[in-house]
């Protein structure tokens, strides 16, 4: 026979595309899947109220069934909220999130009947079977782990940050390193994310293990999704879902190492029982020798700006403890990426990865970092959350002195020497502090 090797064996991805998995097992306690339901399509064309009701009363045995396999008490109350979603779609699309019967209703009939695209109703061309019906798990972010060839090469943290007015989710943002995920999403709490981190794993061992039941091999790569969130009143507890299951395809979401792994492995399973031989791809090599530790730090700097076109750094890492301030001065810290051919003031320009904060130099030849209200105003402005006066010729990472931050109740800017500003990425020790409310920017 002539065997399926992309994505899968063809069976598996229509399993996984079609998204069975979800309520297939949704009783297996150890693989961790929310409450979750096949809704026949031919109830909710016959009445859609009544196709509610059924998808909530199947939802409610559900729950009750994993409490009881799980050893747990069981939740009390009813589900109220959730959402319903298609197979064979991806993006988040055809995902409509609900709240009781009557939006539960609602998003039956967006999902079979017609659905609002670009503010125009449109018929639904889907002839599948049943709509996936399950319950919503509040969380604080969601983590992809990448697994190739049995082995996870890479964890990325996203989240969707609003709500759109037709009940779909929007807004995606994407953090590659664990501590900014923890100071932007998890309120700090490393330790948390760390926790959570690891259940995580534990879970894609035994989805690995289900993934080889159902071919006896194993994929060359495959994308496991999770809700990670903090346990209530548990500092640095996390607790699991499974969110996604993706098949060999996924997004990779720009992660500079991961292709050549994944493309790599998806090679070799194709010419696997072909007797070809093939070369070890050649390992990326860097742009400049790495500086040794004991560099002088100016110089260290000094050769990091080569990266830009113009002679700008290319990054910037951030990191704002929260000591007195404020979460939101804390969500400056992260990772900044040079923005071309903007250049506020005649200087450059850095964007946070998440898409939120940016490292400007503002009119008053300080340098701040501010959010949307700053990019709003073209950063023709002297605002923000942290600032540092410029100096000729000087990038903000070699910038001597403490950086300031605005005090959350005077507003005042204080000096604070735990900021730090660098063309290298932070050490997690850096990011730990206790919490603080406010907003803590600082307005002319």
């Amino acid at each position: 026979g002539i065997p399926t090797r992309f994505p899968h064996p063809s069976g598996f991805y229509e399993v996984l595309a079609s998204k069975r998995w979800t309520h297939m097992m949704s009783l297996t306690p150890h693989l961790r899947v929310p409450p979750t339901v096949a809704l026949p399509r031919m109830f909710v064309e016959r009445n859609s109220a009544e196709a509610a009701e059924h998808a909530l009363a199947a939802l409610a045995l559900v729950r009750r069934s994993q409490a009881a396999l799980r050893g747990e008490p069981v939740p009390e109350g009813p589900i109220e909220k959730g959402v319903a979603k298609l197979g064979f779609s991806w993006e988040a699309l055809d995902v409509k999130l609900w709240e009781g019967k009557s939006g539960l209703q609602e998003a039956l009939d967006s999902l079979t009947q017609a659905i609002e695209i670009s503010q125009e109703m449109t018929g639904q061309p889907h002839d599948l079977e049943s709509i996936i019906v399950q319950e919503y798990m509040p969380h604080d972010l969601e983590l992809r782990l990448y697994v190739v060839e049995g082995k996870v090469e890479a964890s990325i943290y996203t989240k969707f940050c609003r709500i759109k007015e037709n009940k779909e989710f929007g807004d995606f943002k994407e953090l590659f390193a664990q501590e900014e995920a923890a100071a932007s999403w998890f309120g700090g709490d490393l330790d948390a994310l760390q926790d959570g981190e690891k259940k995580a794993r534990e879970v894609t061992d035994h989805w690995m293990a289900w993934v080889q039941a159902q071919t006896c091999q194993l994929p060359p790569a495959i994308r496991f999704d999770y809700f990670l969130g903090r346990e209530p009143g548990k500092a640095g507890k996390a607790f699991v879902w499974t969110l996604e299951i993706c098949e060999l395809g996924f997004s990779m979401l720009g992660e500079k190492n991961l292709p050549r792994k994944v493309f790599g492995a998806m090679l070799r399973n194709c010419m696997s029982g072909l007797g070809v031989e093939l070369a070890e791809p050649e390992q990326e090599k860097d742009a400049a020798p790495a500086s040794s530790d004991s560099a002088d730090p100016k110089a260290k700097a000094a050769a990091a700006q080569a990266n830009g076109d113009d002679g700008s750094l290319q990054f910037v890492y951030v990191a704002v403890p929260l000591g007195d301030g404020t979460r939101e001065q804390q969500s400056c810290t992260g990772k900044y990426e040079l923005v071309p051919k903007q250049k506020p003031q005649g200087q450059p320009l850095w964007a946070h990865t998440r898409g939120d904060r940016w490292l400007y130099f503002g009119t008053d030849k300080m340098w701040y970092v501010g959010d949307e209200e700053e990019h709003g105003m073209k950063f023709k402005c002297d605002q923000g959350y942290i600032r540092h006066k410029g100096l000729p010729s000087t990038l903000p990472p070699s910038l001597e002195g403490p950086w300031e931050r605005s005090h959350p109740v005077t507003e005042e800017w204080e000096g604070d020497a735990s900021i730090v500003v660098s063309h290298e990425p932070i050490p997690a020790e850096a990011l730990k502090a206790a919490t603080k409310g406010g907003k803590g920017k600082k307005k002319k």
